[in-house]
């Protein structure tokens, strides 16, 4: 979806492909054309506020609607699961995800400190090689 463009011009098809990839809730293009022409009082949109950010009034409406269906769903499926199951699943992907990026951080470090040592020691014409 672009700012400032005619509806007929947005990428639906892939806002179609990412949702139902990320968000399986089996929109279709005439569910956003709908969702496009809705008007949302500003008021609406107290706990997404992010919304308002979008530059485009039927952006945000499509936004709007997309949002709270997924909330929608995510809340039906909470109320299926053991209570507290949900928040623990939650707190292990997260800290999961926050753990492989800074394990990816340390070896990009340690391999930007090692080709930059590299670099220093080729330019200067510091060579060291081992002794048997």
């Amino acid at each position: 979806l672009f700012a400032d463009q005619e509806l007929s011009d947005w990428n639906i098809k892939g806002f179609l492909e990412w949702t139902q990839l990320n968000f399986p809730l089996g929109w279709n293009e005439e569910q956003v054309k709908k969702a496009a022409d809705k008007t949302i009082p500003e008021e609406d949109f107290n706990d997404t506020s992010f919304i308002l950010a979008l530059p485009d009034t039927k952006q945000r409406a499509v936004a709007w609607v997309f949002y709270n269906e997924v909330k929608e769903a995510y809340n039906l499926k909470a109320s299926f699961e053991e209570e507290g199951f949900i928040q623990s699943l939650e707190r292990y992907t997260i800290l999961s995800s926050i753990d492989r990026r800074w394990q990816e951080h340390g070896r990009t470090a340690r391999e930007y400190r090692t080709s930059s040592i590299r670099a220093e020691r080729s330019a200067s014409g510091i060579q060291i090689r081992g002794f048997s």
